[in-house]
C-alpha cells in the first residue's frame, strides 16, 4: 500500500504542493507536522513523509535553493542553521498531540517517535495548513506532444 500511496491520482491543482511542509490537525484535535508526499483523490486521503535521512544533502539544496541562494553557500548555510540535524526537524513527520485544543476528555501528549510516513483520512482532518512550499523545480521544458499522458 506504501507504493500505491506515493503517487499522487490526477493532476490535481494540490498537486503542487507535494514537497511542501504541511501541519495537519485532525477532527480529534491532534496535530502533525510532515512533508506533504501524496493527494489521492479517489481514496480521499493525504499522506505525510519523513523526509530519507540518506538524503541529507538534497534537504540543505532544498533549504537553499528555497531562500533563493547558490548551491556554494552550503557550508556557511549550515553552520548559519544549526547543521543537519536542526534542518531535519522540519522535515520529520510526527505529533504534537492536543495542544490544549481538546474541549473534552484528556488532553492527548506530544509523542516524541519519528514516522516514516502516515496516511491520513481525508474525512477525518479538521485543518491543513502549508508551513512552507517546496523549492521551484527547474525542469526542462517539455514538447507540446499530445501522446504524452504523465511526465515524472
Amino acid at each position: 500500500m506504501a507504493a500505491e500511496a506515493s503517487r499522487s491520482t490526477g493532476g490535481s491543482a494540490g498537486d503542487s504542493y507535494i514537497g511542501s511542509l504541511i501541519s495537519l490537525t485532525s477532527k480529534f484535535e491532534i496535530r502533525y507536522e510532515g512533508v506533504l508526499y501524496n493527494i489521492n483523490t479517489e481514496e480521499s486521503s493525504i499522506g505525510l513523509r519523513n523526509v530519507n535521512p540518506n538524503l541529507e544533502f538534497m534537504v540543505v539544496i532544498r533549504f537553499l535553493l528555497s531562500e533563493g541562494r547558490s548551491i556554494d553557500q552550503k557550508d556557511e548555510y549550515m553552520e548559519e542553521k544549526g547543521g543537519i540535524n536542526k534542518l531535519l526537524e522540519n522535515s520529520i513527520v510526527r505529533s504534537f498531540g492536543t495542544e490544549g485544543r481538546k474541549k473534552d476528555g484528556p488532553q492527548i501528549p506530544p509523542s516524541d517517535k519519528i514516522y516514516e510516513y502516515i496516511l491520513f483520512r481525508g474525512s477525518d482532518i479538521k485543518d491543513l495548513q502549508v508551513k512552507s512550499s517546496p523549492p521551484p523545480q527547474n525542469s526542462p521544458p517539455m514538447h507540446d506532444d499530445p501522446a504524452i499522458i504523465q511526465v515524472d
